[in-house]
């Protein structure tokens, strides 16, 4: 008799967790770019006068970019480069109309850096940078510590949760993109002539919360139908 109340109990609680899931998901309302949005990602570095270069932001396989680039080298005849800033800088821009992200309390991907990459490991830091009305702040670079510090092999989850902080003005917001440092200094420049750093940039799959929740309802069902197949 007593397993057969844990048994109900069981069946009780499986759907409970996943609405509980599926009410979770509905506050936690995620932003991951598309493709096409990746793909129109530009290089930075001059306006910021960076001695970094984007060589190329081509599509891959699993819906997202490579981003191949290269960090602030030294000069051929050894002395540092004309910008001591070597990181690398690229994002989308939206003058006219802004990025509207009040819908959204975090922002996702997943980012590689891929094997034929010349450093053994990056920091990439998202960013967004908020409208005119707000002096041009960046928030998440400095202020929600968003960061990843991914070594060459598998995808690693990047998530910028400055929205859900408040740190942003989401209706105004003009920039959003990252921020690549080279490892372990990340003022360093790599030596003249090191090769570029290829970087995976992929959008996150987010469930639907109505799909978490017709789970749930199909879990007692089928725990029903197995308990009654073992009778």
């Amino acid at each position: 008799m007593l397993g057969q109340n844990l048994r109900r109990l069981g069946i009780l609680a499986a759907p409970a967790a996943l609405t509980f899931a599926a009410a979770t998901a509905v506050q936690a309302q995620i932003y991951t770019p598309t493709q096409a949005n990746l793909l129109a990602m530009q290089d930075e570095h001059s306006g910021n006068n960076l001695s970094s270069v984007v060589n190329s932001i081509t599509p891959d396989l699993n819906g997202g970019v490579i981003v191949s680039f290269n960090f602030g080298q030294t000069q051929s005849n050894g002395r540092p480069p004309a910008s001591t800033s070597v990181w690398a800088n690229f994002d989308d821009t939206y003058f006219g109309p802004n990025l509207n992200l009040t819908a959204f309390t975090d922002s996702e991907v997943t980012v590689t850096l891929l094997t034929g990459s010349a450093d053994a490991a990056v920091d990439v830091q998202p960013y967004i940078q908020e409208g005119s009305t707000q002096g041009y702040a960046f928030d998440g670079f400095n202020q929600a510590g968003a960061e990843v510090f991914p070594q060459r092999g598998g995808p690693t989850l990047l998530s910028d949760a400055v929205l859900a902080n408040g740190g942003a003005n989401v209706a105004d917001d003009i920039r959003w993109g990252f921020q690549v440092f080279p490892q372990p200094t990340y003022s360093a420049p790599d030596p003249f002539g090191t090769g570029p750093e290829l970087l995976e940039i992929d959008p996150v799959a987010v469930p639907e919360p109505a799909s978490l929740g017709l789970l749930g309802l199909a879990i007692p069902a089928l725990l029903a139908r197995r308990r009654n197949a073992s009778k």
